[in-house]
Parts: structure tokens; C-alpha cells; sequence
């Protein structure tokens, strides 16, 4: 992403893992090959009572408030990393949320993953709430189960609707990968773009990235 205080660029991996634990040497294997600082997991399945722990980095997550081993939001980040959990609203059924603050060169900025089920609706007010709680800085990796061609997805939905409303009003960044990251086993379905990163205020540096 940028320059870290131990001079190294910042390496921000997302990740929709469909069961954190089942994938758990798959997840080290990346981590440490790939050298990532901030892994953003969605979909983590994990109950309260689940043990989920990853030598080297520090790991703050956001469980499914029914206590279900479904949805589910995770943060890992590179323990040497000068980090504070950020407090947020409890999860609701409709969005599980997880966030840090971490430094980006001399200013703090809030780097956050979100899980955000296809079952519940969404309004431009509940995504203005969401990312207004995130301060000004921050960069927000998740499945939102939002489609809107503006990001690449084959179509658009009532939720990418209300999120490109709510990005456009607040002068927002979608950072997109502008191909599919939900590839389907149902052959009736076809592969779509619904994981993505919002970002405000540190854009010149996520530009980095794709240079």
C-alpha cells in the first residue's frame, strides 16, 4: 500500500474465505509466502467459542451475532505493526464489520473488513453510517454483495445501487479488481464481481498498488 514505519510497503490481502478453519493452511501458506502485513477475511464461520490463532500477527474479528457458524469478519495484521483495535457498533444479521487503526507514513488511517449477507436489504443511509464510522482516512475490503457494473459486476442490484449512491454523494473510491471474485458451483450461476475495497483520503497511496 505505502511505505510502513519499518520502511517496507504494506501488503493488504482480501480474502472471502468460506470458512476461515477449514482453509487454515491454505490462509498460512499465503500470509507468509506472499509476506502480507493486513489480511481482510470475510466469511469466517466462526462461533465465539472457536479458537482461531496465527503465529506472528495479531487478530481482532467480529462473529456472527447469533453465535452461528456463518458470516463472520476478521482482521489479521502483522504483530510488528503499530495497530489499535478501533470500537464500532455490535454486528447486526445485516453487516459484521471488523476494523483497526494502523499507520500510513505519519498519519493514522482505519483499515476495516466487512461481511454483508445477500439475504438483508441495504440503504444508502446504513453505508453512509458505516463508512462515516471509519473516520476520514480508511480503506474498507469485504463482500458486499453489491453489483453495479461501475465496478464490474455483470449487472446491478438494489444494494449496488444504494452503495454507488452512497460513494458518490460522500466522494468516495471503489478499488476493484474489474473481474469476477464469485465464481459459483451451481451451474445455473455465473461468476461476479461482489468483493471490492471502498476507500477515502489515501487514495494517492493505494494508487501504488496498480502502478
Amino acid at each position: 500500500m505505502t511505505n510502513s514505519p519499518t520502511g517496507r510497503y504494506l501488503t493488504v490481502f482480501l480474502w472471502n474465505s468460506n470458512g476461515v478453519l477449514q482453509h487454515f493452511n491454505e490462509l498460512e501458506c499465503i500470509l507468509h509466502t506472499k509476506r502480507i502485513d493486513i489480511a481482510l477475511i470475510t466469511e469466517t464461520h466462526l462461533k465465539h467459542t472457536s479458537i482461531f490463532f496465527m503465529k506472528g500477527y495479531t487478530i481482532y474479528r467480529s462473529d456472527h451475532p447469533a453465535n452461528k457458524a456463518q458470516g463472520g469478519s476478521a482482521i489479521l495484521i502483522r504483530s510488528t505493526l503499530q495497530h489499535h483495535a478501533l470500537p464500532l457498533p455490535p454486528s447486526t444479521n445485516q453487516i459484521q464489520v471488523t476494523a483497526i487503526s494502523t499507520r500510513l507514513e505519519n498519519n493514522y488511517f482505519t483499515v476495516a473488513t466487512i461481511y454483508c449477507p445477500p439475504r438483508f436489504g441495504l440503504t444508502k443511509d446504513q453505508f453512509d453510517n458505516l463508512f462515516s464510522s471509519l473516520g476520514p482516512r480508511f480503506v474498507a475490503g469485504g463482500d458486499y454483495n453489491a453489483k453495479h457494473i461501475q465496478w464490474g459486476s455483470r449487472l446491478n442490484n438494489p444494494r449496488g445501487r444504494a452503495l454507488l449512491s452512497s460513494v458518490s454523494a460522500n466522494s468516495y473510491e471503489i478499488i476493484t479488481s474489474q473481474s469476477p471474485t464469485y465464481w459459483p458451483t451451481a451451474a445455473s450461476k455465473l461468476p461476479d464481481l461482489i468483493d471490492f475495497f471502498v476507500a477515502n483520503g489515501i487514495i494517492m497511496y493505494l494508487r501504488q498498488l496498480k502502478t
